[in-house]
C-alpha cells in the first residue's frame, strides 16, 4: 500500500473508510486514485475536489457524491460554492437530479455548520452575504422571451442595484459570469462600482478553464521533442500561477 496515498485518503474522507470492503480492490482504488492521479499535475484539492463533485452530479454517482462532498469541504471548499458547481447542472442532467445532490450537499454542510438555502425573498437571500452573483434572464426558455416579457417576469425584484446591494453586508462583492445586459439583471452603478470584481473573475475563469484544457490534453500530446515538451510545461506552470488582478481603468 502505498502510504502516502493512504494518508491523503484519510485526510480528504476525516478518517473515515468510504471505499469498498474488499481489500485487494480498496488498495488498488487508493493507490490508484490517491497516489497516481491526485498528483498528477498542479491542481490544488480545492479545484479537483469541485470537478469530482461536478462529475458525480452529472453522473448521478450519489454516494460518490456524498463522499466528495465531505472531501471538498475538508479541504476549503464552501458549501456556497459546492451549491453553486451543482446548480450549473441543471441543464444537461436536469432538475430532479439536481435536487437530489443538493440534498446531500445541504446534509452535508449541516455538519460544517454551513446551510444551503434556495428562497425568493431577496432580504432573506441577501441578509450578511458576502457575495451577491446573478445571471443574464435571457436563455432560459426553449422559446426565447422578448425583452419586454424579460422585464416584466424579473424586474424589478431581481435587478441587481444598489438598493438590493445594500440589503447585503457593507464589504460584499458583486459576480456576474458576463457578458451582462446593463438595464436588465444589473444596473451600471453595481457593475461598474466599487463592489463590482467581474473583471477579476472573468480573468480567473479564463485562466482555470485554458489550465484545465491543457491539464487533460497534455497526457496524450506527442511533443516533438523534450525541448519542445520543456517549453509547454514551461507555459502550464505559468498559466496555474495565479495572475495579476486587472486594474480599474476609468
Amino acid at each position: 500500500m502505498n502510504k502516502k496515498a493512504e494518508q491523503l485518503f484519510s485526510d480528504l474522507n476525516d478518517g473515515k473508510d468510504f471505499l469498498v470492503k474488499d481489500p485487494e480492490l480498496r488498495e488498488i482504488m487508493i493507490n490508484y486514485l490517491y497516489g497516481d492521479v491526485y498528483h498528477h499535475g498542479n491542481l490544488d484539492f480545492k479545484l479537483r475536489e469541485l470537478i469530482l463533485i461536478v462529475v458525480n452530479t452529472t453522473n448521478h454517482t450519489l454516494k460518490a457524491l456524498k463522499e466528495h462532498v465531505t472531501s471538498g469541504l475538508s479541504v476549503g471548499v464552501t458549501p456556497v460554492e459546492i451549491k453553486e458547481a451543482v446548480y450549473q447542472c441543471t441543464p444537461y442532467i436536469g432538475l430532479g437530479k439536481v435536487e437530489e445532490a443538493l440534498e446531500i450537499g445541504k446534509e452535508n454542510a449541516k455538519k460544517s455548520g454551513g446551510s444551503v438555502q434556495i428562497t425568493e425573498d431577496v432580504n432573506v437571500a441577501l441578509k450578511d452575504a458576502d457575495f451577491v452573483y446573478t445571471d443574464v434572464w435571457y436563455g432560459l426558455y426553449e422559446a426565447e422571451l422578448s425583452e419586454e416579457e424579460r422585464m416584466n417576469i424579473f424586474y424589478p425584484t431581481y435587478q441587481v442595484n444598489n438598493e438590493l446591494m445594500k440589503k447585503a453586508s457593507p464589504h460584499a462583492k458583486f459576480l456576474h459570469c458576463l457578458p451582462a445586459t446593463r438595464g436588465e439583471e444589473v444596473t451600471d452603478e453595481v457593475l461598474d462600482g466599487e463592489q463590482s470584481i467581474v473583471l477579476d473573475e472573468a480573468e480567473n475563469r479564463l485562466t482555470a478553464m485554458r489550465a484545465l484544457l491543457v491539464y487533460f490534453l497534455n497526457p496524450y500530446l506527442d511533443y516533438a521533442d523534450q525541448a519542445l515538451a520543456e517549453k509547454f510545461d514551461g507555459e502550464l506552470q505559468c498559466m496555474l500561477k495565479p495572475k495579476r488582478q486587472l486594474e480599474r481603468r476609468d
